[in-house]
C-alpha cells in the first residue's frame, strides 16, 4: 500500500508537467558532471608509515526546469555520486576497492507562480544509495530509502544571474524504508518502515563569480518530526531520538581552472540522532575532469 502511494505521488507530480509541456517556454537544462582520480604509492624501502592509496569518484548534478504556464513551474533535480578507494599494504599488495561515496537524490518540485511574495508548492524527494553493503553475505541495491512528500509556501529571496536564493517551508511526511533490515532476534532480513510527519524547511543558494570560474551551491534541509511510528532510544532527559531535528546540509565549491579541469571542495553535514548521536561531517577535496551544460542563455533569446 505504501509503495502504491509513493508511486501515485510521483506519477501525479511528473504527469502534471507532461500535461502542460507544450504551453510555455522550453526546458532549461543545467548539467554538471565530473570525474576525479587520486593515486599515490610507496616502495618497500620507503621509510615512514605512509600508505599508498587509489581512489576515484564521479558526480552528476542535473536540473531540468520549465515554466509550464504563467501560473505553474515544474523542476526536476537529480544528484548522483559514486566512488571507491583501495589502499596499499606493507607487503606492496593492495586491498580490494571499498565504497567511499554513494548517493542517489531525486526531487520533483511543482511551484505555483502567482506573482506573490510567497507561492504555494508541492514536492516529492527520494534519497538512497546505489549499493547497500551492510550484509557481508549479500549485496543489495537502492536501499535504504528516505521518501519525503512536502507542501507549503516558497519564496525567492534573491533572483539574479549571479546569485539565486530560494527558501520554502511547510508540512512534510517522511518514510524511512529499509527493505533488508536485519532482525537481531530472528537473524532474518525483513522490511522495516518508519513513518514520520512534521515540518520541513529548505533553503538553497547558487552563486557564480569571475565569469563562471567559481561556482558555489548550498542546500540546507531541516525536518522536525511531530509524530513518528519509530520507537528509538531516549536521551538522558528522556526525549526520544526521533524528536530531534534531522539536518542535511551540503556545500559544494568548484573552481574551474579550464573548460574541462576543475577543483572541487565538498563539505557535507548530517545530523540524524536515530542513526548517530553526533553530527557527521564529510569533506572531499578533488581535482578532476568536468563537463557542464546550461542552455538558459539560449532559451531566453
Amino acid at each position: 500500500m505504501r509503495q502504491n502511494f509513493h508511486a501515485v505521488t510521483l506519477a501525479v507530480l511528473c504527469s502534471v508537467g507532461i500535461i502542460f509541456a507544450a504551453e510555455k517556454g522550453p526546458w532549461i537544462l543545467d548539467v554538471d558532471a565530473n570525474v576525479t582520480l587520486t593515486q599515490n604509492a610507496y616502495s618497500k624501502s620507503w621509510i615512514g608509515s605512509e600508505s599508498g592509496a587509489l581512489s576515484w569518484a564521479s558526480r552528476l548534478n542535473a536540473v531540468a526546469e520549465k515554466q509550464m504556464t504563467s501560473l505553474f513551474s515544474h523542476r526536476n533535480t537529480l544528484k548522483l555520486a559514486y566512488g571507491q578507494t583501495k589502499n596499499q599494504l606493507e607487503d606492496d599488495s593492495w586491498t580490494k576497492f571499498i565504497k567511499s561515496t554513494d548517493l542517489i537524490d531525486f526531487e520533483t518540485l511543482e511551484r505555483f507562480t502567482l506573482g506573490k511574495r510567497v507561492e504555494p508548492f508541492v514536492a516529492f524527494r527520494l534519497i538512497s544509495q546505489f549499493v547497500d553493503e551492510r550484509d557481508s553475505n549479500q549485496t543489495h541495491y537502492a536501499n535504504p530509502m528516505d521518501l519525503f512528500e512536502s507542501f507549503g509556501v516558497s519564496r525567492a529571496l534573491v533572483a539574479k544571474d549571479a546569485v539565486k536564493w530560494n527558501s520554502r517551508f511547510g508540512g512534510a511526511v517522511n518514510q524511512s524504508v529499509d527493505r533488508f533490515f536485519l532482525n537481531s532476534e530472528t537473524g532474518h532480513h525483513e522490511s522495516k518502515t518508519i513513518n514520520s510527519a512534521g515540518l520541513e524547511f529548505v533553503t538553497e543558494i547558487k552563486a557564480k563569480a569571475r565569469e563562471g570560474m567559481l561556482d558555489y551551491s548550498s542546500l540546507l534541509t531541516v525536518f522536525e518530526a511531530l509524530v513518528s511510528s519509530g520507537s528509538g532510544e531516549d536521551d538522558d532527559s528522556g526525549t526520544p531520538d526521533w524528536q530531534y531535528p534531522d539536518i542535511n546540509w551540503e556545500n559544494i565549491l568548484s573552481v574551474n581552472i579550464t573548460k574541462y579541469v576543475m577543483i572541487n571542495l565538498t563539505v557535507h553535514l548530517l545530523y540524524d540522532r536515530e542513526k548517530h548521536e553526533n553530527v557527521r561531517v564529510k569533506e572531499v577535496l578533488a581535482l578532476g575532469l568536468t563537463y557542464k551544460f546550461n542552455n538558459a542563455a539560449k532559451s531566453e533569446k
